[in-house]
């Protein structure tokens, strides 16, 4: 399994290196939440089938992954024994009791829901976390997008040579390498990607370079965002699901974080967290920190 899993991601444009060991802090996990949470593996990992397989690549021998049962044939799919499958565009309920969970990670999964699904997935992970539970938000900044595009910083969108990788064009569905695209439709790819006229099987309305220049300068930014995103079906993404079709900036991610019932909403930096467990940087906030945004709300 190991060799395939390398082999798959060499193939996308990842060098395999051996990376730092993580931490075995079953210990602290254990002083922190006690052994039974630890024996429930009372900690969920929430994804939405967009990267590296079951569970978005996360393992820890403390936490639970629930995802969508894809079957994938080359990274780690679903196990009955120790995962739960459940897709978030359904927005129906987890199948957790109501404050069962300590801990909550949805890390690199809103961008690839609508507005209502990831409102509904966060309602609900407030239902099952415990009184004092955090749940960890982990997310693109598309606001650092937005802003790159604005200044005509191409160099910013450091995945255009991985995103024209043809295995990864064929999994996101792309016509054409991105590094022979246009500014315009590299950054419409990764929050609006059924909008791109880059996309083979996208929106019937797509949106040209022009006709996003426009709306840019039209609208202000989440309107224009917006507006680009609603181009987006999500019938269409239950099949490319690795395709992003919403835009998050820490404002949008606390915002809504408050109306699924969150008093406390925190913004942090990659390695912080409100829970000690979660600050053991070899197990967390590795991936993509340096384009992410990091918020946590406490019930």
């Amino acid at each position: 399994m190991k060799e395939l899993i390398k082999k798959g991601m060499n193939s996308l444009g990842f060098d395999i290196v051996k990376s730092v060991k993580p931490v075995n802090d079953t210990p602290l996990y254990i002083k922190t939440y006690g052994e039974e949470s630890v024996k429930r593996k009372a900690f969920y990992n929430i994804s939405a089938a967009g990267h590296f397989g079951f569970g978005g690549g996360f393992t820890h021998p403390c936490w639970t992954n629930i995802d969508v049962d894809l079957g994938d044939a080359i990274f780690p799919c679903f196990d009955p024994d120790k995962d739960i499958a459940h897709d978030p565009l359904d927005m129906g309920e987890l199948p957790l009791e109501v404050n069962s969970a300590e801990l909550v990670q949805c890390r690199f999964a809103i961008e690839h829901m609508s507005n209502a699904a990831a409102l509904k997935l966060f309602k609900e992970i407030y239902r099952i976390l415990k009184p004092g539970g955090i749940l960890k938000v982990v997310v693109p900044n598309f606001r650092l997008d937005y802003e790159a595009y604005k200044r005509g910083d191409r160099n910013y969108f450091s995945w255009i040579d991985l995103y024209s990788n043809p295995l990864m064009m064929k999994n996101l569905n792309l016509k054409e390498p991105l590094t022979h695209s246009s500014l315009e439709q590299v950054f419409l790819v990764h929050f609006a990607a059924q909008a791109s006229t880059v996309h083979l099987d996208g929106s019937e309305n797509r949106i040209s370079d022009d006709e996003l220049n426009g709306i840019m300068e039209e609208f202000p930014f989440e309107k224009a965002m917006d507006y680009c995103t609603a181009r987006c079906s999500m019938d269409k993404q239950r099949i490319y699901r690795k395709n992003h079709v919403n835009w998050w900036d820490a404002s949008k991610v606390s915002r809504f974080l408050s109306e699924a019932g969150f008093n406390t909403v925190i913004g942090l930096s990659p390695g912080q967290s409100v829970s000690p467990v979660m600050r053991r940087t070899p197990n967390f906030d590795k991936l993509w920190s340096d384009v992410a945004i990091y918020v946590e709300g406490v019930k």
